[in-house]
């Protein structure tokens, strides 16, 4: 199995050192990333730019396993004033995760 290309060697690192129970959060330009990134363990920004949202989840998602034991492996930010609404981002991403979960 090739490691996809868009996984760097500092990506695999960080995904080396996290154990059950860490998160990881996988977003655009429009997520104030640096402001969380120095509050983690690593304490910086990973940065995939290049790939889009849904390309770096897709090659993230060939390595590193969701668990199932939990309620909610994956979590994504509501609309602000709509937390009901769906953006297209949302089915995008939801699908890229059935596909890594094997559930085409």
């Amino acid at each position: 199995m090739a490691i996809d290309p868009v996984i760097h060697a500092e990506l695999i690192y960080v995904l080396m050192l996290m154990g059950h129970g860490d998160e990881l959060v996988i977003c655009d330009v429009n997520r104030p990333a640096q402001t969380i990134a120095r509050q983690t363990t690593y304490g910086k920004l990973v940065d995939v730019s290049g790939c889009g949202v849904a390309r770096a989840a897709e090659a993230i998602l060939s390595l590193f396993p969701l668990h199932t034991f939990v309620e909610a492996p994956v979590k994504r930010m509501k609309v602000v004033g709509d937390s009901e609404k769906q953006m297209p981002i949302f089915l995008t991403i939801q699908s890229v995760i059935d596909a890594a979960q094997g559930n085409r």
